[in-house]
């Protein structure tokens, strides 16, 4: 018997976290990643969770308070492509804000010139017509240029948040550990379950 039933008023959270090592689909338990529930009503207090995953992938909360939560988890092994973490940071702001108290739209003119440099950068990536670029050659120094572009943009804005915010996420600067944003719902006596696929490493631009 868990203790959700012996209290009446707690549920439990528990799941697994894999990445992708390689790009033929090999995976791997993601060891060292962090999972940490932060309360978005009174229900859950202003109590926050935290674990690390096992060497399994696994974790586990045996005890939460019924409520909504933010859940975010912080990767142990995937590198996250500093375009990926600003479009995540963009479409979870509402409650980066609540939580962190920051607002990522206040940088949204360098933000929508990184998402314009990324859109023009994937029009390249899937043509398919070489010549246009003046053969294959080309178009891959073509794709590299704009890529590493993208990359030391998208990377200075990262670097010029606020340090708080930067230490509370535990973000290791503009090549930091992947991050998945989530909201769940933890109900009286019940086990809500989670998994993730971080997926594969961003491979870094020069």
């Amino acid at each position: 018997m868990n203790d959700s039933n012996v209290n009446g008023n707690f549920g439990v959270f528990a799941g697994n976290t894999i990445w992708e090592y390689n790009n033929a689909g090999g995976k791997k338990p993601d060891e060292g990643a962090e999972v940490t529930l932060y309360p978005l009503n009174n229900l859950g207090g202003d109590i926050s969770y935290h674990t690390a995953v096992d060497k399994d992938g696994n974790f586990n909360f045996s005890k939460i308070v019924a409520g909504k939560y933010y859940v975010i988890v912080r990767s142990g092994n995937k590198i996250e492509c500093p375009e990926l973490f600003l479009k995540k940071q963009t479409i979870n702001a509402q409650y980066i804000k609540q939580i962190f108290g920051f607002d990522i739209h206040q940088y949204d003119k360098e933000v929508n010139e990184i998402y314009k440099m990324y859109d023009d950068y994937n029009m390249v990536v899937f043509e398919n017509d070489f010549d246009k670029y003046g053969g294959i050659y080309s178009m891959v120094d073509k794709m590299t240029v704009m890529q590493n572009a993208l990359g030391k943009k998208a990377i200075a804005l990262i670097e010029s948040f606020p340090e708080k915010f930067r230490k509370e996420i535990k973000l290791e600067g503009g090549y930091s550990k992947a991050y998945d944003f989530s909201l769940v719902k933890i109900e009286e006596g019940n086990t809500k379950s989670f998994t993730r696929n971080f997926g594969t490493t961003c491979q870094k631009t020069k």
